[in-house]
């Protein structure tokens, strides 16, 4: 039996809660990823975005710095562990250095994560990358995106402040994207609407 993309979505106080995980590693990560892209380039249509990544490896630091090196008009600081880009628009060369495809294979999973926060505001960088990321720990943006490789499967946590998309639309836009690719979806609700559940194919 095929697994189903999951969608977690519940409307709080002053927030949209949002998940969107694959609970298996049966499935390429490639095709996660792009449909996680896809909804990610709607969704931060318009914010300034920063782009955070934390890695302990140095090796996989060296790698990601030598790549994004190669580009001009990047905006970016780093310390031996933290990488922090700056972008207005949902071209990250940070994520491009982080997914790099190997030449036999695919993205294959490696426990990846990262953080983007998106504001309506520009906003001048900090001095250095440790102050940066303690700044974005503690002055979370208007959206939020959390991306994580777990052991069960990648899975991308989302909070979008009230009034900056709608939650149907942004549920609508999901299974869209998913249909797309072919793949088939079970929403999960929370809140007021917690319990139900929906499994919706290429119907």
């Amino acid at each position: 039996m095929v697994k189903p993309y999951q969608i977690y979505i519940e409307q709080k106080e002053d927030h949209i809660k949002y998940g969107f995980s694959y609970w298996s590693q049966d499935d390429p990560l490639e095709d996660y990823l792009k449909i996680a892209f896809e909804i990610l380039e709607t969704l931060l249509q318009g914010y300034w975005l920063w782009i955070c990544r934390v890695e302990c490896g140095a090796e996989k630091q060296k790698k990601a710095l030598e790549y994004m090196q190669r580009f001009a008009n990047i905006e970016y600081i780093y310390d031996a562990y933290i990488i922090v880009e700056r972008v207005n628009t949902f071209h990250s060369y940070l994520l491009e250095s982080y997914f790099q495809r190997e030449k036999e294979h695919g993205i294959e999973h490696d426990f990846r994560s990262f953080i983007i926060n998106g504001f309506q505001n520009h906003m001048e960088m900090k001095k250095t990358a440790e102050e940066q990321y303690d700044f974005l720990l503690h002055h979370q943006g208007d959206v939020w995106v959390d991306y994580e490789e777990l052991f069960e499967g990648p899975t991308m946590e989302m909070e979008i402040k009230n009034g900056l998309f709608d939650m149907e639309k942004l549920l609508e836009l999901s299974i869209t994207v998913c249909k797309k690719y072919g793949k088939e979806t079970k929403v999960i609700y929370g809140g007021e609407q917690k319990g139900q559940e929906a499994l919706m194919g290429d119907e």
